[in-house]
């Protein structure tokens, strides 16, 4: 969805627009398997288990409906030709690689069972979070040269 952003394609958006659909799709169907389950479940360590599911399975479905929202304002931005800075592109460009490491951390931590992947989310995620982002680039560049 980030490259709409600076090069609209209709095709990409509809891409992403049915990636959405299919997240949700697949977000509905596990919860429901998840509430079958957990009637079954009655250890407290599977009970957490099954609660991080919760919450990752919300989260994935949330950057699905993120990426559609992008793909949104991309094509409000092209077909009234509104464009960034370049000092906006910028910061939209650190966004992008700090959120595709994100990203790659969260696949690794959940294809591999990789805790050390997983440690390095958060402090990325705090950097995204920050109320004024583009104040905290050089802050990112530090976290990514410290995490990589």
């Amino acid at each position: 969805a980030f490259d709409l952003v600076s090069n609209y394609d209709e095709a990409i958006k509809e891409k992403v627009d049915r990636d959405e659909s299919m997240i949700d799709l697949m977000a509905d169907r596990v919860n429901n398997y998840l509430i079958q389950i957990s009637a079954h479940i009655t250890s407290g360590n599977h009970i957490e288990i099954l609660n991080h599911y919760y919450t990752a399975i919300g989260e994935f479905e949330h950057l699905g409906d993120k990426a559609t929202n992008i793909c949104e304002i991309a094509q409000f931005m092209d077909r009234e030709k509104i464009v960034f800075t370049e000092q906006a592109m910028t910061e939209l460009n650190v966004l992008r690689e700090l959120l595709t490491t994100v990203l790659d951390y969260t696949d690794l931590t959940f294809r591999k069972c990789n805790v050390d992947a997983a440690r390095h989310i958060e402090p990325l995620e705090e950097v995204v979070d920050a109320p004024y982002f583009g104040q905290h680039i050089p802050l990112h560049n530090q976290l990514h040269e410290q995490l990589l």
